[in-house]
């Protein structure tokens, strides 16, 4: 019979604990009336990390049992809610996130359909702060026995979401538990050590609902130093080839220069500038490409400081942003949102750009670096910013609001992994999250 152990780490969130264990409730209720589970077979834990606010109180109310911790840190935490579990399975919630009433249903009918899986997951869907607004989906990729496809992510960012994951408990017996070192991006770490070793395969249904908060830059910057942690020990476990299957077939010197090519713009991501530069010469020393120097320039540019906002593509964007929103008004500002998002107080800034420019800016971006906060700004500007779309503003509104798409997609193309080739997509997929956008904002 499969036992299952709901863990929920918890620090402070008195606003929002509530509503998670409730949510829990539902989706237990759920599972045992489908009969995939019985209600003994299952229990609801909180581990509470030292919380000084009224997060024990509410949890005692509603939780099988509460875990009294000191404030011990989020990984600690996570493995003292694991050594207080015997269940073969566990399922990881947020204290101020949610399952979906049928999620564990979802997750646990796919565990009896497929007998090897040891982890199972599926879709994420962001919710704005106070969770009552879609600004987003996150559907990873399926990696059921397709190893390569699990480690060709590692790199690249998390695979999913520790939230909403039911992970067999012997996984962690086997490959250790949390990082306790890592302040941030614990999760990331451990899937990479475990990437290509357990089985996992994907549930097409919503299965969690994430609280998105806005993050100014130096908020995400705050987490590259964990970021360089993890691959450094990522670099130690798995070869180039490991990481990036799309060289294999390569003879042995352009396989190992288009392997740190690719290592390079992923350390670029984290602001890594000395491991980046140092990756790009090793590919250069191998093959003398011209690709791999105007990224070397690039990265030696941005470590002294000098890349300034108007470069080339940029100029580009602002151009596009300005013939098809055709604007008259050469004194309104074009903006990139890139800009905005590296703002600690980003609504502050607009407003402010607003007033100083005859009431109106327009902010443009053909990337989606900072996806959680394009959502955010097209929810925030909704009724005071005209969209650069090839439809109304109200149907770009509409499909934000029932779809979670942060934006609909003007031009858009996706680099894949070995970089040498581009795949166009449809104009009107409704699943992209990423595209070219362009906000016309006037001051309220």
């Amino acid at each position: 019979m499969t036992t299952v152990s709901i863990l929920i780490p918890a620090y402070n969130v008195e606003d929002h604990i509530e509503e998670c264990l409730t949510s829990c409730q539902v989706a237990v209720e759920h599972a045992v009336s489908s009969g995939v589970i019985a209600r003994q077979d299952i229990e609801i834990i909180v581990a509470d990390d030292g919380s000084n606010d009224g997060t024990v109180l509410v949890s005692k109310s509603h939780a099988d049992r509460v875990l009294q911790l000191g404030h011990l840190g989020r990984p600690q935490t996570m493995n003292a809610a694991l050594d207080a579990v015997c269940s073969e399975w566990v399922c990881w919630v947020g204290g101020d996130d949610r399952l979906t009433p049928d999620g564990l249903t979802h997750l646990l009918s796919k565990v009896i359909e497929v007998q090897d899986a040891q982890l199972v997951y599926g879709i994420t869907r962001y919710v704005t702060a106070d969770g009552k607004t879609a600004i987003g989906e996150f559907k990873p990729d399926q990696y059921y026995r397709d190893p390569d496809a699990f480690m060709a992510t590692i790199l690249v960012g998390c695979p999913f979401y520790m939230g909403g994951v039911l992970i067999q408990k012997s996984v962690y017996d086997r490959w250790g538990k949390l990082d306790v070192i890592l302040e941030r991006s614990q999760d990331h770490e451990h899937f990479a050590r475990i990437a290509g070793k357990i089985e996992t395969v994907r549930v097409d249904e919503i299965i969690y609902q994430y609280r998105q908060r806005p993050k100014t830059y130096k908020e995400m910057a705050f987490e590259w130093p964990y970021l360089k942690h993890v691959y450094a020990r990522i670099l130690k476990q798995y070869s180039l080839e490991d990481l990036f299957p799309t060289i294999r077939d390569k003879s042995p010197n352009v396989k190992e220069a288009m392997g740190q090519y690719l290592l390079a713009q992923q350390y670029m991501k984290i602001a890594a500038w000395d491991e980046a530069e140092s990756a790009c010469i090793k590919s250069l020393n191998l093959v003398d490409a011209v690709e791999t120097k105007r990224i070397l320039e690039k990265i030696r540019l941005y470590r002294e400081g000098m890349m300034q906002i108007n470069t080339q593509q940029q100029i580009a964007e602002k151009e596009w942003a300005a013939s098809v929103l055709d604007i008259q008004n050469k004194e309104t500002p074009l903006w990139s949102i890139d800009e905005c998002a590296k703002q600690d107080n980003w609504q502050g800034v607009i407003q402010d750009l607003c007033i100083q420019h005859n009431n109106e800016i327009v902010l443009v971006t053909n990337t989606m670096a900072f996806p959680e906060f394009y959502g955010l700004l097209c929810m925030e500007y909704q009724d005071v910013a005209q969209y650069l779309m090839p439809i109304s503003k109200d149907d770009v509104i509409e499909l934000i609001q029932q779809t979670g798409r942060t934006c609909m997609i003007s031009q858009y193309v996706e680099y894949d992994a070995d970089v040498t080739r581009r795949i166009p997509y449809d104009e009107t997929d409704t699943t992209c999250r990423f595209g070219r956008l362009a906000l016309r904002i006037a001051a309220r």
